[in-house]
C-alpha cells in the first residue's frame, strides 16, 4: 500500500478524533519479518496497551 494512503488515513482519523499512530519502518516490506517484524509488533503492542488496557493494570 502506498505510504500516502496510510498518511491520509491517519489524518482522517485525527480529524475524527480517533486514536491512531502511523509508524513508518524504513526498509520494511509488506509482511514484516525479522527486526522489522519485531518493531511492528512492539509498536502495535504499545499502542494497544496505551489505548485498551485500563490504567490500573
Amino acid at each position: 500500500m502506498p505510504l500516502s494512503n496510510s498518511t491520509r488515513m491517519g489524518e482522517a482519523l485525527d480529524g475524527a478524533d480517533v486514536a491512531n499512530k502511523v509508524v513508518v519502518i524504513e526498509g520494511a516490506r509488506h509482511g514484516f519479518r525479522g527486526e522489522h517484524g519485531q518493531r511492528a509488533r512492539s509498536e502495535t503492542l504499545a499502542f494497544l496497551t496505551a489505548h485498551l488496557v485500563p490504567a490500573d493494570e
